[in-house]
């Protein structure tokens, strides 16, 4: 096919974000259909001015956008950058991540590019997680720091979550690979605090989920949100209500959990996900336990007596008989005033 010998032209603005397509701009300039390669999580102002002073290209086109929160308080900017590069491939640049498209005779030269991407690689905070937000584009996700919590596995966890430990971070740190981590105990036990401290040895991004969203995984509105969050990992605390069994009729979402977690949905989004419960695992609907789909399934129960006392002694609490099990609310709010609510029973009849 001979190739068009036009310059492409310069579009209006539709209204949309996107408004170029990458793949129709490439075959407007080359004329054939590109093959891709895709990098992710880079630091898009640096590689941007590498391109441009560089690597060299004869066209740059670009759409942007200002962020406004009601009230007109500004979340940010986005951008979406091509360049048409004089080795005839085309780079787009987007909320963190480079895609290059490219002929099949060009794969080496891509390639060679794509290897130059290492020195742009973000390298994730540690204690940070995403908060999904409402934009005028649809769901977007806010970095939002935490201190990160002083804790040593070995002091404030019974000993069979070690082991554990080491297999969900690698399970997790995986590239490509989808799976559920269940969490469960009474509260108090030190669920949360562990996922915040297992967030700070993740490479990924890590996105915190409300119930309530979570319940609308399965549609078509989130669909968006979750391919551009592709490769996160969501946190779904007090998850009882999406997990519970169909059994009992009143659950829906159960097939969304698992389509991201072990169906052909999951296999192409690589989404993992944690969900935090305090209700008995027999509620919990038996397709989720299966084997596979499972990265983990860990019981969060009060420290065993020889810790409990330990900690306590730790944090100044000498004079105390330990007798069984404390959950870690229980150990560091000791000398804390416990609130009941008393009932106060009505008498009925005469009074004298």
């Amino acid at each position: 096919m001979e190739k068009p010998n036009f310059k492409f032209p310069v579009l209006p603005a539709l209204g949309g974000y996107n408004y170029l397509d990458e793949m129709k701009l490439f075959y407007a300039y080359f004329g054939t259909i590109p093959s891709m390669k895709t990098v992710k999580n880079l630091r898009l102002n640096d590689l941007s001015a590498w391109i441009e002073s560089d690597l060299g290209f004869k066209q740059k086109h670009f759409s942007w956008v200002k962020r406004l929160y009601i009230g007109w308080s500004e979340v940010g900017n986005a951008e979406i950058i091509y360049y048409i590069l004089n080795d005839d491939m085309v780079i787009k640049l987007e909320e963190g991540n480079m895609s290059i498209l490219f002929e099949g005779c060009n794969e080496a030269k891509a390639d060679l590019i794509v290897e130059k991407m290492t020195p742009f690689k973000v390298e994730k905070a540690g204690n940070e997680i995403h908060m999904v937000i409402a934009s005028s584009d649809g769901l977007e996700t806010k970095k939002v720091n935490f201190k990160k919590p002083n804790v040593v596995l070995e002091r404030h966890y019974n000993d069979d979550l070690i082991p554990l430990h080491n297999k969900v971070v690698a399970a997790l740190n995986e590239e490509n690979r989808s799976g559920l981590i269940l969490f469960h105990g009474v509260p108090g036990t030190g669920k949360s605090t562990y996922i915040r401290s297992l967030i700070c040895g993740l490479q990924k991004n890590v996105i915190f989920m409300t119930p309530e969203l979570a319940g609308s995984l399965g549609s078509p509105e989130i669909s968006k949100f979750l391919i551009k969050n592709a490769e996160s990992i969501f946190v779904i605390e007090d998850a009882e209500q999406l997990l519970v069994s169909r059994d009992s009729g009143k659950n829906s979402s159960i097939s969304t959990l698992l389509n991201l977690t072990d169906g052909i949905l999951g296999e192409s989004l690589g989404i993992q996900i944690i969900a935090t419960f305090n209700s008995n695992l027999h509620n919990i609907d038996r397709a989720l336990l299966r084997k596979g789909r499972m990265l983990a399934l860990y019981e969060f129960k009060p420290l065993d007596i020889h810790k409990s006392a330990s900690l306590l002694s730790e944090l100044g609490v000498d004079d105390v008989d330990v007798k069984s099990p404390m959950t870690l609310a229980d150990i560091y709010n000791f000398n804390e005033q416990e609130y009941q609510v008393l009932s106060q029973r009505t008498s009925i009849g005469f009074k004298n």
